[in-house]
């Protein structure tokens, strides 16, 4: 049996960070961000999703594959992704 590591986020949190990333960086209003619609429809193309994988790497904890962004290509996909494959690690 695997146990959550306490210190992973909640999807709810990483949905949080993950709005706040694509608005900044996009210059966006926080409140204009839709959890699911794509990062393409914000205009994210390569350089941005290398740029937030990193940071999301850094603020996570841990090493992430650089293609989550089209595996997983909104928010609510990719913190849920995310928040799974954390109990599983």
């Amino acid at each position: 049996m695997t146990s959550i590591d306490q210190k992973s986020p909640a999807a709810k949190d990483i949905e949080n960070w993950l709005a706040a990333y694509v608005a900044k960086a996009m210059k966006i209003d926080l409140s204009e961000i839709d959890t699911r619609k794509t990062f393409e429809h914000y205009g994210m193309g390569s350089l941005e999703a290398v740029s937030l994988i990193s940071e999301l790497e850094d603020w996570l904890g841990r090493p992430l594959d650089a293609t989550l962004m089209w595996d997983y290509p909104a928010i609510e996909s990719l913190a849920q992704y995310l928040t799974t494959a954390a109990r599983v690690n």
